[in-house]
This record gives structure tokens, sequence and C-alpha cells, in this order.
């Protein structure tokens, strides 16, 4: 298994977690304003994973 697959196949799952934690906090924390800003700080993570990742593979190619 090459690098770049593996890298791939670890930043699906952190993804994938990150989506997991935030439907708990949703579905857990009945405080809607501090879920409201868990969900902002979560959106914010995955936005960033997405232009480093996106910038990974523009470099590869």
């Amino acid at each position: 298994m090459n690098k770049p697959i593996k890298q791939e196949i670890v930043s699906q799952i952190f993804s994938i977690l990150l989506f997991g934690g935030l439907i708990y906090f949703w579905v857990e924390d009945r405080n809607l304003g501090k879920s409201i800003h868990t969900t902002v700080v979560y959106i914010i993570f995955v936005i960033i994973i997405d232009v480093i990742r996106f910038l990974k593979r523009k470099k590869q190619h």
C-alpha cells in the first residue's frame, strides 16, 4: 500500500470521526447555544482538513 492511499484512508477516518463527534454533540448536548458553537468549530476543522487534502493532491499531480 503506497503512502498517498494510506494518507487518504486516515483522513477519511478522521473526517468520519469528526462528523460522528458532531452528531454526538447534537444528540447529547441539550444546550443549543453550545451545540451551535461546537458545530461551527467542527465545520471549520473539516474545511481546513479538506483544503489541506486538496493542496496535497494538487501538489502530487
